[in-house]
């Protein structure tokens, strides 16, 4: 659902002066694994977080709109 809706801003915002922000909300304390101590769930939440928008990133580069991160 994500990158269809990165692809419809990138669409609207191409040829534009329109500001497009990606972000990827990852909240605290909602992880499945409650007794992870170590913190290697919330790190890996935030990586993907972070591999996601830097390929929507990627995406609206390749569609020459820059998109703020």
């Amino acid at each position: 659902a994500s990158r269809h809706a990165a692809e419809v801003a990138f669409a609207l915002a191409r040829g534009s002066d329109a500001r497009i922000m990606l972000l990827n909300v990852v909240e605290e304390g909602r992880s499945d694994y409650r007794f992870d101590s170590s913190g290697a769930a919330r790190e890996r939440q935030l990586n993907n977080a972070y591999q996601i928008v830097g390929s929507l990133r990627e995406l609206g580069e390749s569609q020459e709109v820059f998109p703020e991160t």
